[in-house]
């Protein structure tokens, strides 16, 4: 009866487990829109209150948001032509977004273009643009042809820092920056580049200088691509 007893226990114990880890579903990063809207609105609430503290909390909830998701299996066309698909990729991905009236975006791309080159062996790189094929057209010719530069679909508004592409949607700001693993989920999420010069909150021009700017921006790239290729996909 005890011997009877144990091996039931031991069977429903593993049915339990095994329906909790099958029950266990992947946070995906479409189904984070809303919320991570409700933080930039709360994080802008908090920097028009003059709460730094608070907002830069927000902040922080943002990435954690975005941080840890997986991105289904977009088609991204590009500029020549070339159809990919992000669930054929066997290379974890560095996908950049970028717009041609962003200076840092401008500031970021030799930098890019460097960290590409070196580690075009282990990453694949591609940079979604805020503008159109005609538009991309010119700033293309700035990049490395190991990076793919893929357009927008169709010209948005000059205030609208949203697009879709391909059913991918980013609302954040410019640049930003996706560390996609093999697997498909983004394991790091950053936004931002040095610019080279910049106008501050009293109007006078702040020049960093393209040296600097660069040095700031190749360390931070590199920092990424490096957590990149060092990330262990998990094999649940």
């Amino acid at each position: 009866m005890i011997k009877t007893f144990k091996i039931c226990f031991a069977v429903s114990f593993f049915a339990v487990t095994s329906y909790g880890q099958s029950a266990v579903k992947k946070r995906m990063f479409a189904d984070t829109e809303l919320l991570i809207k409700q933080y930039i609105l709360n994080c802008q609430k908090a920097w028009d209150n003059k709460d730094e503290k608070r907002a830069l909390t927000y902040y922080d909830s943002i990435n954690s948001c975005i941080n840890n998701t997986y991105l289904e299996n977009y088609r991204f066309k590009t500029l020549t032509g070339k159809v990919i698909d992000l669930g054929r990729m066997n290379k974890p991905v560095f996908m950049t977004v970028s717009a041609s009236w962003c200076a840092p975006c401008k500031a970021e791309i030799p930098v890019l273009n460097k960290i590409a080159e070196e580690y075009k062996e282990k990453i694949d790189f591609i940079v979604l643009f805020w503008d159109t094929p005609e538009e991309t057209a010119k700033l293309a010719l700035q990049y490395s042809n190991v990076i793919n530069i893929v357009p927008s679909p169709k010209r948005y508004k000059g205030d609208d820092h949203e697009i879709t592409i391909s059913g991918f949607k980013h609302f954040r700001g410019f640049p930003a920056s996706y560390m996609i693993a093999t697997d498909k989920q983004i394991v790091k999420y950053q936004e931002g580049a040095t610019p080279i010069s910049y106008i501050d909150a009293e109007g006078k021009e702040v020049n960093i200088g393209e040296k600097k700017a660069f040095e700031a921006n190749y360390q931070r790239l590199k920092t990424c691509a490096d957590f990149l290729v060092n990330h262990k996909v998990s094999n649940k």
